[in-house]
Parts: structure tokens; C-alpha cells; sequence
């Protein structure tokens, strides 16, 4: 006769170990390679930028590689696109409350080519954040926040050895910039496809407990 009590408790024995696997992992910048890269497309070609200043955890289980939940967030002034007016002009277009400011009407950058640091001109949204909640099929279902605007989206993600203990988590995927009421804007007779493609590659490590 089977016992079911006991494969009851087996069960939940087995199944307790396997998610006690899971641990908390921090992003950490191992030659550069950690952080997010994002092109967007103009008339005259292709404007590209990337930000290594990582912040958040992740819950990752390191034998099945797979993420559980957690966030990342990129301070919008880490965006670097390798020009300063066009940086400043990003965190016009990500940062600031078209409600208050006298954006997109006009710039509002500063001439040495930062943003004003109080008033209705100064930055309100400061990151940009993905908010993890499950995984299905390789698939990462989970909230990324912009400008304000919060959106729920489904991203391919994938999860691998990057060594000495540590994880890296890979990504690809676009965003259209009108679903997150961001707004470019032209210049003479140059303007920007809305379709923000994001590179994500993230080396991950451990969190130590305080």
C-alpha cells in the first residue's frame, strides 16, 4: 500500500530544499561589461548610449538559472550617448513632467549642459526600473517603469556561468517611446523613429549579508 503521508512530506521536503536554492544576487561591474545599451534611430542614422551605474538585486536559483523576482534600476543620468548636449537632451525627454516644465516647447538645458536642479525644469522621474515577476519559457514578465508611466511587457531573458560564483543575465527587446508618453524633441528637420531598442547585460554576484 502507498503511503501518502509520506510522499506528501517527501514532496514538500523536495520542494522546499529545491527553492531554498534561490539567493539574492547585486549587480557588480566586472570590465565594463555590466549595465544596459540603448539605440534609437533618427533621420540621420543611429544615436547610441549606455549606462554601467546598475542598481537592485535579483532573486536567481544558480543550478536551474532562473530568475525568480527583483529589480534593476538605471539612474537616468548614467545614460551616456557620448555627447553632453544630447545627453542633456535625453534626460529632458525621460526626466522631466511635460505638465510643469516648459519642455517639449523648448529645451531647458542649462548652457554647460545639465539640467537645473530645482524648479519646475528640474528632473522628477530620476531612473528607470524593471520590476521582475515570473519567468515562463525563457520569457520574464515584468513591469518597466519610464517618464512616470509604468507598463507591464514580457522580455526574452537568459541566464548563464559568468564564473567565480557569479551570474550574468542577458536581454533584448524594444520599447515604443509614445507608450511611455515620451516625447523627442525635432530638431530642424531631424527626428527620431519611436523605438527605443535596450541591450541589457547585467554580471551578477552574490549579496553578502550585512
Amino acid at each position: 500500500m502507498i503511503n501518502f503521508q509520506l510522499l506528501a512530506a517527501a514532496f514538500v521536503f523536495s520542494s522546499a530544499a529545491f527553492s531554498a536554492q534561490a539567493a539574492t544576487y547585486i549587480p557588480t561591474n566586472t570590465g565594463g561589461i555590466t549595465g544596459l545599451s540603448f539605440s534609437i534611430a533618427y533621420t540621420a542614422g543611429v544615436h547610441q548610449g549606455i549606462a554601467n551605474d546598475v542598481k537592485g538585486e535579483l532573486e536567481i536559483d544558480p543550478v536551474r538559472l532562473e530568475i525568480s523576482g527583483g529589480e534593476i534600476r538605471f539612474p537616468i543620468e548614467a545614460l551616456n550617448s557620448g555627447n553632453a548636449k544630447r545627453d542633456c537632451h535625453i534626460l529632458e525627454s525621460v526626466g522631466l513632467d511635460y505638465r510643469q516644465s516648459n519642455y517639449p516647447n523648448e529645451h531647458v538645458c542649462l548652457p554647460n549642459n545639465t539640467m537645473p536642479t530645482s524648479g519646475p525644469n528640474s528632473v522628477v522621474y530620476p531612473e528607470i526600473k524593471f520590476l521582475f515577476r515570473g519567468l515562463n519559457a525563457g520569457n520574464i514578465t515584468g513591469v518597466f517603469s519610464m517618464h512616470g508611466v509604468d507598463r507591464e511587457i514580457i522580455v526574452p531573458v537568459t541566464v548563464s556561468d559568468a564564473g567565480g560564483g557569479k551570474l550574468r543575465v542577458t536581454s533584448k527587446f524594444s520599447l515604443s517611446l509614445q507608450a511611455f508618453d515620451v516625447t523627442v524633441k525635432k530638431f530642424l528637420f531631424v527626428t527620431v523613429v519611436d523605438e527605443l531598442k535596450v541591450d541589457v547585460d547585467l554580471v551578477l554576484a552574490p549579496k553578502i549579508p550585512n
